[in-house]
């Protein structure tokens, strides 16, 4: 985890970089390069994840709505007490089985999202740091000028 995330900086360690300074050699362009590309590929990489993980689900629903209704009619069959607590069992069972479902879901859907929001602050903190290095950092706030103060516009 340490060495991905290593291969994405903020605007203040840009800054420190030939974006910062205005001026990259060509191994220093194909780096950014492949910072960008490496961005995307996870992105890709994440995204194809998620969507395997739901199509899955998706064909799965099938498989889990006929044994919900085979353990339901079990739990209502039921004639013994013993009967009856295997059957509550296997239903407490079958909603484990669905919770980790979920839970899988939501973790292909975060690591989607966290690769993106990642790939964005890289992408914005080059960009910021290659503005200032053009056109420098920004003025200072002067104070506003009042035309109607001008000596030869008033009277």
């Amino acid at each position: 985890m340490s060495a991905y995330l290593s291969q994405y900086s903020d605007a203040s360690q840009y800054q420190a970089t030939c974006l910062g300074t205005g001026g990259c050699t060509g191994a220093q362009i194909q780096q950014l390069s492949t910072s960008q590309t490496t961005g995307s590929d996870s992105q890709k990489t994440a995204n194809d994840n998620m969507l395997l993980n739901i199509n899955a689900q998706q064909q799965q629903l099938q498989n889990d709505a006929s044994n919900l209704q085979t353990l339901q009619q079990n739990a209502q069959g039921s004639t013994g007490q013993m009967e009856a607590l295997q059957a509550a069992n296997q239903l407490a069972s079958n909603q484990a089985v669905q919770l980790m479902q979920i839970r899988s879901l939501m973790v292909a859907q975060q690591t989607a999202e966290a690769t993106r929001a990642e790939t964005i602050v890289d992408r914005e903190a080059q960009e910021q740091a290659a503005q200032l290095a053009f056109i420098g950092n920004p003025p200072a706030t002067s104070t506003p000028y009042n035309i109607l103060s001008y000596a030869g516009g008033a009277q």
